[in-house]
């Protein structure tokens, strides 16, 4: 479970950001604010400073986004297809498809997909934020790196439900396979090939 999910709201501080979609949706390309806001990395970091349930403005005006600039032509040909298929899912969100570029059927529901697209996003946001793997393995479970007595913890139910469902943690293991794959075809100066099939925002995905 994640601590907490930002979307488009019409209360609290993401009115702010209701109000101010069409400024930050020509700021920040493909919708990557919204998909930063609902990043593992953002979800990790809101847990060290929120003492509650309540995200208040206080809260988000602490949290270390990206900036307009630190994204790439090339992280938007990333982000906007991942986002697009998590996204638009029934036909109430074809205008954030249409923003998109997008014109075709919604996608499929399929969970699995959705989970591999989902652990791409979140492996792409800690090469983002600069992570070193051990940075990132720390983030996904500090026990990992510092054995079973460590106090600290950070994704706790999440790995326990996965545990007892399959037997792993397996978003630990999904999120940091894809951080090596796009780590390898960066230090050989190769593209990244998704570890979905077809890829993501394939029209063969759609209805």
């Amino acid at each position: 479970m994640r601590y907490g999910h930002f979307y488009l709201s019409p209360i609290g501080y993401l009115y702010v950001l209701k109000n101010d979609y069409a400024d930050l949706n020509q700021l920040y390309p493909g919708s990557s604010i919204i998909n930063a806001f609902n990043s593992l990395i953002l979800d990790y970091i809101a847990r060290q400073k929120v003492g509650g349930t309540h995200v208040n403005f206080f809260h988000v005006d602490q949290f270390p986004f990206p900036t307009p600039d630190d994204f790439t032509e090339e992280h938007d040909s990333f982000i906007r297809p991942r986002v697009l298929e998590l996204s638009f899912t029934a036909q109430d969100m074809g205008s954030l498809a249409s923003d998109l570029g997008w014109s075709g059927n919604p996608f499929k529901w399929d969970p699995e997909r959705r989970f591999l697209i989902q652990c791409e996003l979140d492996a792409f946001y800690a090469h983002l934020y600069g992570l070193k793997r051990e940075e990132w393995q720390f983030v996904l479970d500090p026990q990992d790196i510092h054995g079973v007595s460590y106090p600290g913890e950070a994704f706790r139910v999440l790995r326990e439900k996965e545990t007892l469902k399959y037997g792993e943690f397996r978003t630990k293991r999904v999120c940091l396979q894809a951080y090596d794959e796009m780590a390898r075809a960066r230090r050989i100066g190769a593209k990244y090939h998704s570890i979905v099939d077809p890829p993501p925002g394939s029209a063969k995905a759609a209805w």
